[in-house]
């Protein structure tokens, strides 16, 4: 999506119309600028990359430990222009405000 703004406006099509692009999987901080400024995207799935990163530390924890898995899952957050200013949406990322970090840091024993 980051080489569609300039072509659809080489083309004469307006970024605050049709088409609006919706992004799964993507957060990237192009994707944040075209959400606030209204500009030819709507809406990204952004990925916890952050989350992804203790929750795989976890996981291998575990593995090595011979435990079970967490059974833990990420939260699905769309972003749009009502929420871009949540949970890490002011430096570009999705980084959920849930106090992740301490649970991790309490089950890690620190």
């Amino acid at each position: 999506f980051d080489f569609m703004g300039p072509s659809l406006a080489a083309a004469g099509i307006a970024g605050d119309g049709a088409p609006k692009a919706v992004a799964a999987g993507d957060g990237s901080e192009s994707a944040y600028q075209r959400i606030r400024s209204g500009q030819y995207q709507a809406v990204t799935v952004a990925e916890p990359l952050n989350l992804q990163g203790w929750q795989l530390i976890d996981e291998l924890n575990r593995a090595v430990s011979k435990v079970e898995w967490s059974g833990y899952t990420s939260p699905l957050h769309v972003v749009t222009k009502a929420n871009i200013s949540s949970d890490g949406g002011d430096k570009n990322i999705f980084d959920p405000g849930n106090g992740y970090r301490d649970q991790y840091a309490k089950i890690w024993g620190k």
